[in-house]
Parts: C-alpha cells; structure tokens; sequence
C-alpha cells in the first residue's frame, strides 16, 4: 500500500488528489525577463542580505514559467533554489500527503528545501517562479560566516609565518640580496620592437617566424571566437594585421614568458616543470573563455593566465637561496599562502600595469566579482577547471563552478559530468601536444 501511494502521491488535503495527471515531460520554460535585487529582497531567505550580494545574486537568478501540472522532484532539482513569483504551489511531504497549499504573497520562502521532509511541489494553474543557483547561494553563506558579513572584495587572510616570509621577501628585494626573476632575453627584445610605434608589419611578421609556438599560437587566435565571422587566416602575416600590435605584445610575451620557469635547484625541479605546464593550460582556458564571453582585450587574460603562477615560481626560488632549511611540506604551504602577493611584487617589476598586477593578486581569491574587470574571475575558473580536469585533482575545493567567480560570469552550466564542452577542446589540445598546447 505504501509503495502504491508513494507512486501515486495518494490523496491531498481536504480529500482532492495530490498532483493528478501532472505532466513530467514538461519543463520550467526560461523567460527572458531579468530578476532584479529588489524582487529578491521580497523574499524572506534574502531580506537580511546586503544590496552587493542581493545584485550577485539576481544576475545570475532566472524567471521561469512553470506550466500547469508541472510537478517538480526535490531529487531532480538539487541545483536550483525556487521562489513563487506568481501563480499557486501545492507543496508535498515525503509520505505524498500535501504539506501546504500557497499563493506567491504568502510563500517567501523556498519552495523545494533540501532537509525538512518536502518531496516535491506541483502548480495546479501554472505560475512563475525565480530560479536561483544552490551553489552560488551556498558560497555566499559561506563567506558571510567566515567573515561575519559579506565583503567579497576582501582577500583571505594568510597565516603568521607567510606574512613573515612575505616581509622577508621584500626586506631581501630591498637590501639587494634577492633579486625577482627577470623577463626572458627573448621577451624583452620581443616587447622593446612591439612598443616601437614606427614598427612594421615586416618586422613584427620575422619575429613571430623564428618560434614555431608562438606562430601557432598567433593564427590560432587570430581565428578564435573573438574574430567569429570573419575569414580563417593561414600566413603570418594575415594574422599581425588583423591582432594589431597590442594584442601581439601581449601574446608574444605569453609565449616568450615560458622561458622563465627554469630554477636552479633540484629540489623545486620538478615543481617547476609542473607550473611551466599548468601555466599554459591556464592561460589557453582563460582566453578561450574571455573570447567566448566577448571581452575587447582577451589578451589581457591570456596575459594574466600565464603569470598567474609566477608568485610560486618566485617564492620557490627565494627558498631554495635563502631559507633552504625549510622543510618541503612547510615550504609548499608557505608557497601556496604567499604566491599571489609574490606574483604581483614580479608582474610590478616587469613594468606591467595594475589590469595585470591586481588580476594576479586577486585571481587565487575566487570572490573578486568585479563585472567590469572579469580578468581575476575568469582566471580563477580556469585555474581550477585545470586543476579537477587536467591535473586530475578531483578533490579540489571549492569546484570550479561553486565558486563566486563561475557565478560572476556568463559561462555554460556544466553538463552532468561537470564539465564543458569547449574548455574540454582546449585540454584536449594540450593532450594531443603537451609541449605546445
């Protein structure tokens, strides 16, 4: 008998069924008006939020309409959070007895929780309803506890002994008994001839020829999304005319900066090897997610993608000279504390701007969420999209996608193996050719 009402959901409240003939091939369709931060205020899970958190929210918050007979499973909607805009919701207990019967004035509280016994919920006449995303909900709370309120400009504090090892760093830089790493010969050469505002087409094509890397990665982006419709080049120089000397500079020194990853020490071998790698995944995921998303300047994150691992590069090599007495757990925590200010102390000496510096600094923070800076954000995303699909860390946390960065961009939602589709082209790429990418 159990097994049949649970099928059938029995009967409801005042003896009427529960969700009769509702329709399970029918879906929540998308309407294209926005949700905005004053709706959701309206809301009792949004009332005490702030106005910052509240538009990061609605942003990525959808309106939906759900037809009538539509019925909605907790199980299958894990995801998403549901609010009643408009229209009437029966909402159903686990034993298929109806909990509650509501208007969208009398329900300003999630329609399908996780925890409290709720089974589903049907619209009887059909409504509306807000979508909002669990996991960008969830990451909000989070740091709402973590930091009694919400900044989510604010950089994770570091421990006392990388703030220790930071001032040591900058002491040493000072005194002259560090020195940061330097840009590659080629580089400098490279960015010297590109600031040249008499350069010529001619000399800039003979640069790019002499490397075979950065000839394949100047014509692959030459055709990337950024350039949809227009014609696919082949020659070099088709591809100078159409970057323009901007865009060039920045990659020509993408690819010239993989020259910096060497250290000479055995110890931080290996490592090293492992960042020179992942850089470059990064940096290739980074700017095909900021050619997909339209920025003017997806250079810019490529840029940024590349020298987003340089502050361990750094740090490395300032223990390996001066405190080689640590041992190597301590030394790689210490590392992974301190990277992104180290990172910026070298981005500043190379004579890169603040769009550089401050991306590097804040792109291990996965909470930037400024929508007219992205870099950080998208470079984020890539970092730990790489890390979970290139590395194979599956356990890196927070994933990709329930980060505050993935929530801050317009991006694909990942299919049901978490992945998507053409950031999977761009690894895929690096698999076939792992030394050139």
């Amino acid at each position: 008998m159990n097994m049949l009402k649970r099928f059938f959901k029995g009967a409801g409240r005042d003896g009427e069924p529960a969700h009769p003939q509702s329709d399970r091939k029918a879906g929540l369709r998308p309407l294209p008006q926005g949700v905005s931060p004053q709706i959701l205020g309206a809301y009792a899970d949004f009332r005490d939020q702030d106005a910052e958190t509240l538009k990061v929210i609605a942003r990525k918050a959808r309106l939906m309409e759900a037809p009538a007979g539509l019925y909605l499973r907790v199980m299958e909607e894990t995801r998403w959070r549901y609010y009643l805009l408009s229209g009437e919701v029966r909402i159903f207990g686990e034993d298929g007895a109806m909990q509650k019967r509501a208007e969208a004035d009398r329900h300003a509280r999630e329609l399908l929780p996780l925890d409290v016994g709720v089974e589903g919920a049907d619209f009887p006449g059909g409504a509306r309803v807000i979508r909002v995303d669990r996991n960008l909900f969830d990451a909000l709370q989070k740091h709402r506890k973590a930091r009694g309120g919400v900044d989510i400009h604010l950089e994770a504090a570091i421990s006392p002994d990388a703030a220790s090892l930071l001032q040591a760093i900058s002491a040493d830089i000072a005194g002259d008994r560090f020195r940061l790493p330097s840009l590659p010969d080629t580089a400098m050469r490279a960015r010297t001839l590109l600031e040249d505002p008499q350069v010529s087409v001619e000399a800039v094509e003979a640069l790019v020829r002499e490397d075979v890397t950065l000839t394949a990665t100047v014509i692959r982006a030459a055709n990337s999304a950024l350039f949809t419709g227009m014609h696919e080049v082949s020659t070099i120089r088709e591809a100078v005319v159409r970057m323009g000397l901007t865009r060039m500079k920045k990659i020509v020194l993408v690819v010239f900066l993989d020259e910096v990853f060497t250290v000479g020490c055995p110890r931080f071998d290996r490592f090293v090897r492992q960042l020179r790698s992942e850089s470059r995944v990064i940096a290739a995921l980074a700017h095909a997610m900021a050619a997909r998303l339209g920025l003017e300047d997806p250079e810019n994150v490529l840029l940024v993608g590349m020298l987003s691992q340089i502050g361990k590069f750094g740090a490395a090599t300032y223990i390996a000279e001066r405190q080689e007495d640590l041992g190597d757990e301590r030394a790689f925590a210490l590392i992974e504390e301190v990277y992104p200010f180290v990172g910026e102390m070298i981005a500043t000496h190379w004579r890169f701007g603040p769009e550089v510096t401050t991306a590097i600094r804040h792109a291990s923070n996965q909470s930037g969420l400024d929508p007219e800076h992205p870099e950080a954000d998208i470079v984020n995303v890539a970092s730990r999209y790489m890390q979970a699909f290139y590395r194979g860390d599956a356990q890196v946390q927070p994933r990709y996608d329930e980060t505050l960065s993935f929530h801050a961009l317009d991006l694909p939602e990942p299919d049901a193996e978490g992945r998507i589709p053409f950031l999977d082209q761009v690894l895929n790429r690096f698999e076939a050719h792992p030394a050139r990418g």
